[in-house]
């Protein structure tokens, strides 16, 4: 029988003042998670899930209009585009940028800043007005 593994994001930026955890520890669990799948994998990922006492979100491949609409109800949200044409102000970072938005890497739907699906501890973004993009911007423990 083959085994179906389902990648899973243990918490998103909107729950660390829930369950009380940074960055690091949450993605410790996709970590255990995603790297001792096995056999065990359901078994694994269950066990998880209980120690964080979190529920496992699908990651969302691709930012698209109805992943953006059941995440924040409209596109644009504090004069922030959070839909499918969204762009950073660096073209190589557009893809990283999508891909934190569809996997709610922000506080709330109005917050300016984007924490990095992969490194959320080590790389963010701004919401410029100006550019109408994501740029880059300091450490991301600054924008909790």
């Amino acid at each position: 029988m083959k085994a179906h593994v389902l990648e899973c994001v243990a918490c998103s930026v909107d729950k660390l003042a829930e369950v009380n955890l940074e960055p690091p520890q949450c993605f410790q669990v996709l970590v255990l998670a995603v790297t001792v799948l096995g056999a065990g994998a359901a078994k694994i990922r269950s066990r998880a899930n209980e120690s964080s006492q979190v529920t496992c979100t699908p990651v969302q491949s691709e930012l698209t209009k109805e992943v953006t609409l059941a995440l924040c109800g409209k596109l644009i949200n504090n004069k922030v585009n959070r839909g499918p044409d969204t762009k950073a102000c660096f073209d190589a970072d557009t893809p990283h940028v999508r891909k934190a938005l569809a996997n709610n890497m922000f506080k709330h739907c109005g917050a300016w800043h984007l924490y990095d699906f992969r490194a959320s501890s080590s790389i963010c973004w701004s919401w410029t007005a100006k550019g109408k993009c994501f740029k880059r911007s300091g450490m991301p423990s600054f924008h909790l």
